[in-house]
């Protein structure tokens, strides 16, 4: 993406301090406008996205510019999420009633906000402390894995997935929008301007 930001020639009084600030406002000015790019886009895919803000920011990633190095980068990560975050508790297939629960016992979990009410797993899913990824909180479910374990971690969706073209574009609006004024404060504040 090719940046243009038109009417510095105009407000530049002193072209020594212009030079020697330029670069530090120009990475001020990017890793500013990507925070807000990415909240702004994060936001929208959030709205039809069943999962926290937290854990959506922790699939994503952005590399910062640096002085020397003026780029910036903004990405999803492709490993599925697990389905914990989804996840609401495990039921019994009997209400606090004692009623025969229409979905019957299992772990529910909710996807899309949109989704009308929470599915359930099956009577053969748990949520257990996992041995890998730092004893986290998983979905099981008691089906042999690829590896030849007993129960099968769940997951659910990539990020990347979720992340559509809509979060992509929101993410550049914004950015574009926003980063000239970003730019020209930070220059001001430098004393370039």
């Amino acid at each position: 993406m090719v940046l243009n930001v038109t009417g510095i020639d105009d407000l530049i009084k002193n072209m020594n301090a212009y030079v020697k600030y330029n670069a530090t406002a120009s990475r001020q000015a990017l890793n500013d406008t990507g925070r807000k790019a990415r909240t702004a886009a994060l936001k929208l895919t959030r709205e039809d996205w069943n999962i926290k803000a937290a854990d959506l920011k922790k699939n994503s990633k952005m590399k910062l510019a640096k002085n020397s190095d003026l780029t910036l980068t903004f990405e999803m990560k492709s490993a599925p999420i697990p389905l914990k975050v989804f996840a609401k508790d495990y039921v019994t297939s009997l209400t606090p009633t004692g009623k025969r629960r229409k979905g019957g016992a299992g772990v529910k979990y909710k996807l899309k906000k949109k989704q009308r009410g929470y599915r359930t797993l099956g009577g053969n899913s748990f949520i257990k402390a996992s041995k890998f990824n730092g004893g986290r909180d998983e979905v099981f479910t008691r089906r042999r894995s690829p590896q030849g374990a007993p129960i099968t971690a769940q997951y659910a969706i990539t990020p990347t997935s979720m992340f559509d073209q809509q979060g992509a574009e929101k993410f550049v609006n914004v950015f574009m929008e926003s980063f000239a004024d970003r730019y020209v404060g930070r220059l001001r504040h430098l004393g370039a301007l």
